[in-house]
């Protein structure tokens, strides 16, 4: 969900969108994102899912965390809906 603050937050959403992947070793969050989605610049789609489980920058995962995923058929909807919220006339805002 975009809102008009231009935040991206998600919705508590149903388990069946919902998978799990167990990071072996302290990782990179691109390289999470590929293993996943075999696509580094979703990494921020598993920040936002997983905050919580975060101390500082983003950038890394320790080893042993479980993340929580969007299954990759409903991520394309998501990325389809913020794109909706966030072109007008053409225009990215």
């Amino acid at each position: 969900m975009y809102n008009i603050l231009k935040r991206i937050d998600f919705p508590e959403l149903d388990s069946q969108y919902i998978e799990y992947y167990d990071v072996p070793t302290r990782t990179a969050m691109t390289i999470v994102s590929y293993k996943i989605y075999e696509d580094i610049k979703s990494w921020w789609i598993l920040y936002l899912l997983n905050k919580d489980k975060f101390e500082g920058a983003p950038f890394y995962v320790e080893g042993g965390t479980q993340l929580k995923y969007i299954k990759d058929e409903i991520r394309s909807a998501i990325y389809q809906d913020i794109t909706q919220a966030t072109v007008f006339s053409g225009r990215h805002y």
